[in-house]
C-alpha cells in the first residue's frame, strides 16, 4: 500500500502550502502530494449544490512547479485539472516544464470539470454533462499527441491545432502518467480503460468499488489491456479531531480492495504542516514499517 496527502490549496498560504510539501518529503511513506484545480475556494451547500466564497485560493499548475523545486522526492500534480480552464497546448507545454523542474515527478491529473458557477465567473461554459466528457475525450486525444508525436493536427469540436508541438518534451516517457477522476459508468470509465495508468475514485463504499472495478475489467478487456497495469487511489479526509491511528488503519484496510494508493484530504485550514509528521509516523506503524 502506499500513501499521499492533499493539503488543498485554498484559504491557505503561499508558506503553508510549501512548508506541506516540504514536510511529506521527509518521510518516504508519503509517495505524492496533490493539491486542487480551482480558482476560487469552494464547497457544497446542504443540498449538494456547489457554492463559491471569499478567500485565498491558490492555483494549481503555477504552484506545482514552484513545489517541484522546492521538493526533491515526491511525486506532485493536481487532482484533477479541469482540461476546460487551459487550451490543452498550452497546458502540455506547462505540463512539459513542471516535469522538467521536477526531474520526472509530475502526475498529470485530468478532469471534465464541475464546478459550472465557478467556471461561468472567468466567462468559461462547462455545459452539460455530455458536453465536457465530450470534451474530455478531445483533450486526453491531444495530450496524448502531443506528447508521443512530433506534430499534431486536430479538428474537434472543441480544441483545433495545425502542426503543434512541444519541444522539450517530459522527462517521463511517454508522458506523465494520466490519472483519471470519477467513476461514470458510461463514459468516465471507459476513458479511464483507454487512456489512464492511474485511476483515482474519491471517497468509495466497498461495495460499490467493487462492482465500478468489474466495469473498468470489461472495459479494459474490450480493449485488450490489462487493467491491472492501471493503478487505483482512492480517499479518505483528516479532520482536526480524527484520531491517527485509525485513520491509518481505515487506509490500510483498502488494500484487500486491490487499492494501490490512499490520499489522505487535509482541507480543513485549521490543519497545519504539523500534522504531516505524526500522521507519516501512523502509517508506518499501520503498514508495518
Amino acid at each position: 500500500m502506499r500513501f499521499a496527502i492533499q493539503p488543498t490549496p485554498q484559504l491557505r498560504t503561499w508558506e503553508q502550502i510549501r512548508e506541506f510539501h516540504l514536510a511529506a518529503d521527509r518521510f518516504p511513506i508519503i509517495e505524492s502530494v496533490w493539491s486542487a484545480d480551482h480558482f476560487e475556494p469552494s464547497g457544497f451547500a446542504a443540498d449538494g449544490t456547489p457554492i463559491g466564497f471569499d478567500g485565498p485560493q491558490l492555483e494549481a499548475w503555477t504552484l506545482t512547479a514552484a513545489v517541484a523545486e522546492a521538493t526533491t522526492r515526491v511525486r506532485l500534480g493536481p487532482l484533477v485539472t479541469c482540461v476546460a480552464y487551459r487550451n490543452p497546448g498550452l497546458f502540455a507545454n506547462m505540463v512539459s516544464m513542471a516535469d522538467i523542474v521536477s526531474g520526472g515527478r509530475i502526475e498529470l491529473g485530468l478532469g471534465s470539470g464541475w464546478n459550472v458557477d465557478e467556471a461561468r465567473r472567468y466567462g468559461i461554459e462547462l455545459g452539460a454533462v455530455s458536453e465536457r466528457m465530450d470534451r474530455f475525450g478531445e483533450a486526453l486525444e491531444i495530450l496524448h499527441s502531443l506528447f508521443t508525436q512530433d506534430r499534431t493536427d486536430f479538428d474537434g469540436r472543441y480544441f483545433t491545432l495545425n502542426g503543434a508541438h512541444i519541444n522539450p518534451k517530459p522527462v517521463q516517457q511517454p508522458h506523465p502518467p494520466f490519472v483519471i477522476g470519477g467513476t461514470g459508468e458510461r463514459r468516465t470509465i471507459p476513458l479511464v480503460a483507454k487512456w489512464a495508468q492511474h485511476w483515482n475514485v474519491g471517497p468509495i463504499n466497498r461495495e460499490v468499488f467493487r462492482a465500478k472495478r468489474r466495469l473498468l475489467d470489461e472495459e479494459c478487456e474490450k480493449i485488450g489491456r490489462d487493467a491491472r497495469s492501471i493503478a487505483v487511489s482512492c480517499n479518505v479526509t483528516l479532520r482536526p479531531d480524527s484520531d491517527l491511528s485509525v485513520l491509518a488503519d481505515k487506509a490500510m484496510s483498502y488494500e484487500e480492495l486491490g487499492i494501490d494508493l490512499v490520499i489522505v484530504m487535509l482541507a480543513d485550514p485549521v490543519l497545519t504542516p504539523a500534522v504531516v509528521e505524526p500522521l507519516a509516523k501512523a502509517l508506518e506503524v499501520a503498514a508495518g514499517q
